[in-house]
C-alpha cells in the first residue's frame, strides 16, 4: 500500500499499511468462504495463516481455496445437519435440503453446531493439538510459512468431529424460556407489588 494512502512516511504508516493489508485479506477469505460466514474464528484462523504464507509465497491454482479448504470444512458442517440436497427442477435457485433423521423438529443434545466448532477454534491449545493431517502430523508442527498450502491436506473429518469439539450438552426444555427471562419476570412482580403495597 502506497505510504501517502496512509497518511505519510514512518512506522505510523507502515502500521497503517499492514493492518489494510490484514483486513483485505480477511474480507478476501471471508467473501470467498460465504457458507462459513457463521465460524468468524475459522477464517481468522485461515487469515493468520495465509498472512504467515505471505513471507514465501506458494503459487496456488485459481480456485484451490475454495475447493480444497472452504468445500472440506463446509461438508463437514453439512454432514452433520443434512442428508442430501435436491435441486427444484423449476426453479434451479432454490433447493430442496433433506434433514438427517431426527433432527426435523430440533437439535440433538449431542449434535455440534456452529457455535461448538467455533468454541474450538476460538481456544489456540485445543485447536493446536487436534488439528492434523491426514495421517497423524499436526499442522502446527510445521514451520509457520508452509502451514496455509498444507490446509487442503487436513482431516477435517476427524478434527471437526462432534466428539472432539462438543465441550457440553444443549438440553432443550422450557426451563430455557425461564433463564431467558427471570430478570423480566422479577422485575415486573416487583413493580407490581410495589405499586400494589403504595
Amino acid at each position: 500500500v502506497p505510504a501517502r494512502l496512509c497518511g505519510g512516511d514512518g512506522e505510523a504508516a507502515a502500521q497503517c499499511s499492514t493492518r489494510l493489508v490484514e483486513v483485505a485479506l480477511y474480507l478476501l477469505v471471508w467473501g470467498e468462504a460465504g457458507n462459513l460466514r457463521f465460524m468468524p474464528e475459522f477464517l481468522y484462523l485461515v487469515t493468520e495463516l495465509a498472512l504467515k504464507a505471505a513471507a514465501d509465497p506458494v503459487a496456488m491454482p485459481s480456485g484451490w481455496f475454495l475447493c480444497q479448504v472452504v468445500r472440506p470444512v463446509y461438508n463437514v458442517v453439512f454432514d452433520e445437519f443434512y442428508e442430501s440436497v435436491d435441486v427444484d427442477p423449476q426453479d434451479w435457485r432454490r433447493n430442496n435440503k433433506r434433514l438427517l433423521k431426527g433432527l426435523e423438529r430440533y437439535l440433538p443434545a449431542d449434535t455440534a453446531n456452529y457455535d461448538d466448532w467455533n468454541e474450538f477454534f476460538l481456544e489456540p491449545k485445543r485447536f493446536v493439538e487436534r488439528i492434523c493431517l491426514e495421517g497423524d502430523a499436526r499442522l502446527f508442527d510445521l514451520p509457520a510459512p508452509s502451514r496455509f498450502a498444507q490446509l487442503a491436506a487436513v482431516d477435517w473429518q476427524r478434527c471437526l468431529h462432534r466428539s472432539e469439539t462438543k465441550t457440553h450438552r444443549e438440553v432443550h426444555s422450557l426451563w430455557g424460556c425461564f433463564a431467558s427471562f427471570h430478570r423480566i419476570l422479577l422485575l415486573h412482580a416487583v413493580m407490581f407489588f410495589t405499586g400494589v403495597c403504595l
